[in-house]
């Protein structure tokens, strides 16, 4: 297996799509940035519910922008898979995972599960504007 990435601990607080102010585990995969919850992740390691991979957008602040896969414990319980829908499958040492939670690392590394298939390039979105457009008034409308 080869590291393809990291997850750190987010410092400023993410919004979900509700404005609820969320504390997130940020993880960056072939330049990719994606979130998981910090509560949910610990459901995970503590009763084993499956936890969301959600796409990460920044603006004026951190947003969670919709669920793009999910992470679930392994077969014999010691690391974190995370399952994509083009088939591309990473895994997170389980006690790592715990040390970053806990504070006694700053990052926890992510491996690439072999067979999974390779990842998609990153679809990239139009610039959003904030402009308002206002009606012109011509000599047709007044």
């Amino acid at each position: 297996m080869q590291n393809v990435g990291y997850i750190v601990r987010e410092k400023i607080k993410a919004l979900d799509d509700a404005g609820h102010e969320e504390c997130i585990l940020a993880l960056r995969l072939h330049g990719e940035r994606y979130g998981i919850r910090v509560r949910e992740i610990q459901g995970l390691l503590g009763e084993g519910v499956p936890a969301r991979v959600e796409r990460i957008r920044r603006n004026w602040r951190v947003f969670l922008d919709g669920v793009e896969g999910t992470a679930s414990l392994s077969q014999s319980g010691k690391a974190v898979n995370l399952e994509f829908p083009t088939g591309a499958r990473y895994t997170v040492a389980r006690k790592s995972l715990q040390a970053l939670l806990s504070g006694d690392t700053t990052f926890a590394m992510i491996a690439e599960i072999p067979g999974g298939a390779q990842p998609a390039a990153p679809l990239r979105r139009p610039p959003f504007s904030y402009q308002q457009r206002f009606p012109y008034p011509t000599p047709a409308t007044g």
